[in-house]
C-alpha cells in the first residue's frame, strides 16, 4: 500500500475522521504494514485492522482525544510493557494522544509479538 492510498475496507471509517485523526491513524497503520509480509486490510470491531495469513495482528481506532491501538489481546502489551510505560492502557488497548503518537519501535513490538505468536 502506498502511503497516500487508503485501503477500500477502511475508506468509510477514515471519511468520518478529521485531518489530525485520519493522518495519525493512516501513519500508524502504514508503519504496521511495513512490518508484515502479506498483510490484509479489513475492518474488525468497527475499526481498521490488519490481518496476516488469516490472523488478526493489529487494529487502530481514532477517537476524539486519542488514538487507540488494539493488538488483539493484552499479552502483546504486557510483553512490551516498558515500551508503553507512559501510555494509558486498558485490557487489550494502548492509548496515544495526538501530540505523542506511537513510535515505529512500539508498533513493531506489537506486530512482531503477534506474528511470532501465530508462527509457533
Amino acid at each position: 500500500m502506498r502511503k497516500s492510498t487508503i485501503p477500500a475496507a477502511w475508506k468509510n471509517y477514515c471519511d468520518c475522521l478529521d485531518n489530525t485523526q485520519k493522518s495519525a491513524l493512516l501513519n500508524t497503520m502504514h508503519l504496521a504494514l511495513g512490518f508484515i509480509v502479506e498483510p490484509s486490510c479489513v475492518m474488525s470491531y468497527g475499526v481498521p485492522t490488519i490481518k496476516s495469513n488469516g490472523n488478526y495482528i493489529i487494529a487502530v481506532g481514532a477517537n476524539k482525544n486519542f488514538l487507540s491501538i488494539y493488538p488483539f489481546g493484552n499479552d502483546a502489551i504486557l510483553a512490551n510493557n516498558t515500551l508503553f510505560a507512559k501510555n494509558e492502557k486498558s485490557k487489550g488497548a494502548v492509548r496515544f494522544n495526538y501530540e505523542q503518537l506511537p513510535t515505529s519501535q512500539q508498533i513493531k513490538a506489537l506486530v512482531d509479538y503477534n506474528l511470532n505468536k501465530f508462527a509457533r
